[in-house]
């Protein structure tokens, strides 16, 4: 009978091993699944620097009545307010409006109508046959870049714009013109 229980406690003693790698076994890979998650959330992802660098599209008066397209790199944007603002900077930067104009607000509604409301300024932005150049410069830039506007209207102090300069009645919203871009 002595035999007997060694017999048992050598087999109680491998089960008892086995059980423990076992054990071990599976606490390893619990704890490896577990650092395995955190390092995967705690990663860095890729978040876009402030500084990163985007493009708006300008139309921009070149030679003999037409515009041309000019891509041009600005810094990354958060609202539409402030892409709106950019462009503005951009269009003053290049000599296209005048320095002291304001944009004062800003929105797009459900027909897709872009309100641009600025200072006074922009009633003597232009004079003569540059009132067009002037009109579609802005027009066409807003829309090449604010995909959800269709046609612009533009307000000086919340009020309509008869014209800018005499030449291009801006009563109604104005949309893009094609006509105007360089071939």
């Amino acid at each position: 009978m002595i035999q007997f229980d060694t017999k048992d406690n050598q087999k109680n003693r491998a089960y008892k091993k086995i059980v423990l790698i076992i054990v071990v076994c599976l606490a390893i890979i619990v704890v490896s699944v577990q650092i395995y998650r955190y390092i995967k959330t705690t990663q860095t992802t890729h978040y876009i620097p402030a500084t990163e660098q985007m493009t708006l599209t300008l139309c921009v008066p070149e030679y003999y009545g037409k515009l041309t397209q000019r891509v041009v790199p600005v810094q990354r944007y958060g609202t539409e307010r402030q892409k709106a603002d950019i462009l503005i900077e951009q269009l003053k930067k290049g000599g296209y409006l005048p320095e002291k104009l304001v944009l004062l607000d800003f929105a797009i509604d459900d027909n897709g109508v872009l309100y641009m409301n600025f200072t006074k300024d922009i009633t003597g932005v232009s004079i003569g046959t540059r009132d067009v150049m002037t009109a579609y410069t802005l027009i066409n830039s807003f829309l090449l870049n604010f995909k959800n506007a269709r046609t612009v209207f533009l307000l000086a102090d919340g009020q309509p714009l008869h014209t800018l300069g005499g030449i291009v009645y801006t009563y109604i919203p104005l949309g893009f013109n094609q006509g105007l871009l360089e071939d």
